[in-house]
């Protein structure tokens, strides 16, 4: 799509709703499958027009019986695993949603061109959302969030990451993990910031100084993941930074159960 574009070509295509990169925790979570083919934001936020082609679940599965989606062998193996009846609801209801967002921020910008001409005033732009990154795979989690919380306020975000001397530790998976977590926040249109502590600093006051530097109005980071006993001896960075007492909203985000199972009939 990349190449055709950047030779003047127009591209019109279609895409399944659970390709769609932000939306890949929720399809996980609806569906029980990761989708491990994903299609970046980007070329949908960068697309002149989206439109929802929608269908009722019923008429899917009979396209589906009718040899219409996939041969008949195929087609009832699709059916069993990942387009179930139940999934199919779930999906609609994401693609729904996901199109909702895109026909607001279509409105804003229109009202924010013409405030007059729907006899409102325009939306306003929010402040920055700020997620904290780590070299651990659920960080892709928060980053998905971050990027949807600023989709529908319509505001800016981006990503930080702190350098300490563990790093040195870190395993050769952890690292693969964190470059993965970077690699994500760029494809959905995020910037990481890389910011540097020394021994005996605290990663909870790096954060925040930069937060408040960068006028940053919502920090998302994971919810602590340490036995209940720990806090007596030392709170955790999250801990750390709700006792501070800044104005900043941050959003604690626990850390989802991964039962899943993995890919779909093509």
């Amino acid at each position: 799509m990349e190449e055709l574009l950047d030779a003047g070509i127009e591209v019109f295509t279609t895409l399944n709703v659970q390709h769609v990169e932000s939306l890949n925790e929720d399809v996980q979570q609806v569906t029980g499958v990761r989708i491990s083919e994903t299609v970046p934001d980007r070329f949908l936020e960068d697309a002149d027009e989206i439109e929802l082609v929608d269908i009722s679940p019923e008429e899917l599965l009979k396209r589906f019986r009718e040899g219409k989606v996939y041969v008949p062998a195929k087609a009832e193996q699709a059916t069993k695993r990942f387009f179930k009846k139940g999934n199919l609801f779930s999906l609609r209801q994401l693609a729904l949603r996901y199109t909702a967002r895109q026909v607001e921020g279509d409105l804003r910008s229109y009202t924010e061109k013409e405030p007059l001409a729907l006899k409102r005033p325009a939306v306003p732009v929010g402040s920055r959302i700020l997620v904290c990154i780590t070299p651990s795979d659920t960080t892709q989690r928060l980053v998905r969030i971050a990027h949807t919380l600023a989709s529908s306020l319509e505001t800016e975000w981006m990503a930080v990451y702190v350098e300490s001397p563990k790093e040195s530790d870190f395993t050769d998976q952890a690292l693969k993990q964190l470059s993965r977590n970077m690699w994500l926040v760029e494809e959905l249109g995020g910037k990481v910031n890389i910011l540097f502590s020394s021994a005996g600093t605290h990663l909870a006051q790096i954060v925040m100084d930069f937060a408040k530097e960068h006028e940053v109005d919502m920090i998302v980071a994971g919810a602590p993941n340490q036995p209940g006993w720990k806090k007596y001896f030392g709170g955790s960075f999250v801990d750390e930074m709700l006792h501070m007492g800044e104005p900043i909203n941050i959003l604690v985000v626990n850390h989802a159960k991964d039962g899943s199972t993995t890919g779909y009939p093509d």
